[in-house]
């Protein structure tokens, strides 16, 4: 996935991507060096993801 934005937090690293027409935002800590317009590959634990409302921008539980 290409790095559309990359914003550094101190202790985390936010990027952010559009996947499959979903944007799509992971935290990395800040010795990944990550930039925008940079192309990466992400694994990822199923578990501790999160998924939003695109309208409510609420979350989404699954249990």
């Amino acid at each position: 996935m290409r790095l559309d934005l990359v914003e550094p937090l101190g202790q985390d690293l936010l990027v952010s991507a559009r996947v499959g027409g979903h944007e799509v935002i992971a935290r990395l800590p800040p010795a990944a060096a990550a930039q925008s317009g940079q192309d990466i590959t992400v694994a990822f634990d199923p578990q501790a993801l999160h998924f939003f409302d695109s309208e409510t921008r609420e979350r989404i539980s699954y249990e």
